[in-house]
């Protein structure tokens, strides 16, 4: 935990409930740098490091929408990497993503309202480390002394008028807002990802697998005999009944 979050915002029970109710990783997965941004957004905020969760779910979500278009575009192209494809959608903005993502039936139009909603509010503003205008905005009620006289009275402020304040408010936002957001983003994340294995499971019937393991056993047996060690393996197919990777190795299709 963060101390100077907890100095403002004491845990009491609030990270006893997030574990209590449970974020769980992201399995299955197709493709690794989803699972990963994932990961660190699950510790963060099982950990109470809002402000970390925050920024991540804002780069996983960027990340895991550019990653189903290009996927939608894979299986069409009979699982063919195109990467100048790639590099177009890579290189787009969040605005520019999802519009791309609806319109080609990636997310649906009431989809993109929440993450173009997400876009605006969250994202947009914690990725370029602004403080957000529904901070600014706010009032709040402070106690102020007179040092002359010693007079001390309760006064509402306009929170963009002090910068104080709108530190300290910042820093309890992020406990409040964290819940929503990540629970969102993990949402939005696990339903792309069901919908890309979905995709790729009904090409697969429809193409049915062709590499047999006496094929790939072979190529692993001369790997060997050359002395050449690989701890990740990519192919555009693997046989239906190939055993697991060993412990320490990955299998990664493409």
């Amino acid at each position: 935990m963060n101390p100077i979050l907890e100095s403002l915002y004491p845990d009491k029970t609030v990270l006893a409930r997030r574990r209590l109710v449970g974020l769980a990783q992201l399995v299955p997965c197709n493709d690794a740098f989803v699972a990963y941004l994932h990961e660190e957004m699950r510790q963060c905020y099982l950990n109470g490091h809002d402000h970390a969760a925050l920024v991540t779910a804002c780069a996983l979500i960027d990340f895991a929408v550019k990653d189903a278009i290009e996927f939608g575009l894979f299986v069409k192209a009979d699982c063919v990497f195109d990467a100048g494809e790639w590099d177009k959608i890579d290189q787009l903005r969040f605005g520019e993503v999802l519009k791309l993502a609806k319109s080609r039936g990636v997310i649906t139009k009431a989809e993109w309202k929440q993450l173009d909603w997400l876009r605006q509010h969250i994202r947009n503003v914690y990725m370029h480390g602004q403080t957000p205008d529904w901070i600014k905005d706010k009032d709040d009620t402070i106690i102020e002394g007179d040092l002359a006289t010693g007079e001390a009275k309760e006064q509402t402020v306009s929170v963009r008028d002090n910068i104080v304040l709108q530190r300290h408010i910042r820093i309890v936002a992020d406990r409040n807002v964290c819940d929503e957001i990540v629970r969102l983003v993990d949402g939005f994340v696990r339903l792309l990802g069901t919908r890309a294995i979905t995709a790729l499971e009904e090409w697969k019937l429809k193409n049915p697998s062709k590499p047999t393991v006496a094929q790939v056993e072979r190529v692993l047996e001369n790997m060997q005999k050359q002395g050449l060690q690989a701890d990740l393996i990519i192919t555009s197919d693997f046989p239906v009944d190939m055993p697991p990777p060993p412990e320490g190795s990955t299998h990664a299709a493409s």
